[in-house]
């Protein structure tokens, strides 16, 4: 249900609104997530490495707590490492 497979897209915003628009459909955050991912994120990153990111918020916006897996179909450059 929250994974997709070879996504392709320009930047790191856009793939986490891509995330955060089906959670948001779903019901499992409000519609101030996204928004908070992104603070979050510009705050530090979330990259943990070997090409692995975690993004997520501050605030409480989470409904109901998921994990949502995106692998790229190309590899992204992100401040000083490659998510894959």
């Amino acid at each position: 249900e929250f994974i997709m497979l070879d996504v392709e897209t320009a930047s790191k915003e856009k793939l986490i609104g891509m995330a955060c628009v089906v959670l948001e459909r779903k019901n499992y955050v409000t519609d101030g997530y996204r928004e908070e991912v992104l603070r979050r994120e510009e705050i530090s990153s979330t990259e943990v490495g070997n090409g692995v990111a975690i993004p997520h918020g501050i605030e409480n916006t989470v409904c109901k707590p998921a994990v949502f897996m995106i692998r790229l179909k190309n590899k992204m450059w992100i401040l000083y490492s490659c998510l894959h």
